[in-house]
C-alpha cells in the first residue's frame, strides 16, 4: 500500500497522483489569472514559484505585498492547496540565498500563510525549518534538484530517506537524464525506495528525454507530476490538459494489474 498524506482535501499518494501546476507571473492580478486557468484546468495543487515575484519586487518583499499576494491566490484557488516554493539559484531558480531565504520560509510557516510549503533540503537551517513546519502544523516538500546529472539509484534513495527522516511530509527528487539509462535509474530508485517509505514522494527525470517518468512515475511510486500552464517552470513538463490525460490512460492501461 502506498505511503499518503492529507493535505486540505487532497489525499497524496501513487495510487491517485496529484497534478502540481506552477504559477511563474510577476504581477498579482497575473497571477491569480494563472491560478484560475489552473484549477479551471484541473490542478490538483497550485504551487506559487514565489522567486520569479521576489526577483521583480525585491528580495526584501517577505512582509505584507507577500502575504497580500498568497492571500489572493488562496482565495482563487478554492478549495485547491497552495504549494509555496522559493527556488533559490543553487537549485535552478531564481530565488534569495542565506538568512533571506530562510527568514522568508519561517514568516509564510509561521503565519500558515501556505497549504504546504517547499524546503531545500541541503540548504544550512533546513532542519530548523522541518521542525518549525511540524511545530504549525504545515506539510513540507523536501526538494533536491541536480540540472546536470542523474546520480546511481543508491544515492537517489539515500537523498529521499534522508528527507523523511528529517521530517518532511514529501519527500521530492527531480535529475536531468544524459541517457535513457538514466530515466530507467530514476524510476529504479523510486520503484526501490517506495517499498519501504514512510511518506509519499515526488521523482521525476527531466527534460524532453525523461517525459516518460512524469506520465507513468506513479506506477513506479511517485505521488504527483509537474504540469504547466502557459509557460514551464522546468525542463520538460507537460500542459496540465495533456498530462492528465496522458495519466489517466496509463491509469486505465494498469488497472487492476
Amino acid at each position: 500500500m502506498s505511503a499518503s498524506v492529507k493535505v486540505g482535501a487532497e489525499v497524496l499518494s501513487a495510487a491517485a497522483p496529484a497534478v502540481i501546476v506552477p504559477l511563474t507571473s510577476v504581477a498579482a492580478d497575473d497571477l491569480v489569472a494563472e491560478v484560475r486557468g489552473a484549477v479551471e484546468a484541473g490542478a490538483d495543487i497550485v504551487e506559487w514559484r514565489a522567486d520569479h515575484w521576489l526577483a521583480c519586487h525585491g528580495a526584501g518583499s517577505d512582509g505584507p505585498g507577500l502575504t497580500e499576494v498568497l492571500t489572493q491566490l488562496r482565495q482563487a484557488a478554492g478549495a485547491v492547496p497552495v504549494l509555496f516554493t522559493v527556488r533559490t539559484t543553487a537549485e535552478g531558480g531564481a530565488g534569495p540565498e542565506g538568512d533571506q531565504y530562510t527568514q522568508l520560509l519561517e514568516s509564510v510557516i509561521r503565519a500558515h500563510s501556505a497549504d504546504l510549503v517547499d524546503i531545500e533540503y541541503r540548504r544550512d537551517g533546513a532542519q530548523a525549518l522541518f521542525t518549525l513546519a511540524r511545530e504549525h502544523d504545515v506539510p513540507v516538500v523536501a526538494s533536491y534538484h541536480d540540472f546536470h546529472s542523474t546520480p546511481p539509484a543508491e544515492e537517489i534513495m539515500a537523498i529521499l530517506k534522508e528527507q523523511e527522516d528529517m521530517g518532511a511530509g514529501m519527500a521530492k527528487v527531480a535529475v536531468m537524464p544524459q541517457t535513457a539509462a538514466d530515466v530507467a535509474t530514476l524510476l529504479l530508485a523510486t520503484a526501490r525506495h517506495t517499498e519501504r517509505a514512510g511518506i509519499p514522494v515526488i521523482t521525476m527525470s527531466m527534460a524532453g528525454l525523461g517525459a516518460v517518468s512524469r506520465i507513468s512515475g506513479h506506477v513506479f511510486g511517485s505521488a504527483a507530476s509537474f504540469g504547466s500552464v502557459g509557460r514551464a517552470s522546468a525542463p520538460g513538463q507537460i500542459p496540465v490538459e495533456d498530462l492528465k490525460s496522458l495519466l489517466d490512460g496509463v491509469n486505465r492501461a494498469t488497472a487492476g494489474s
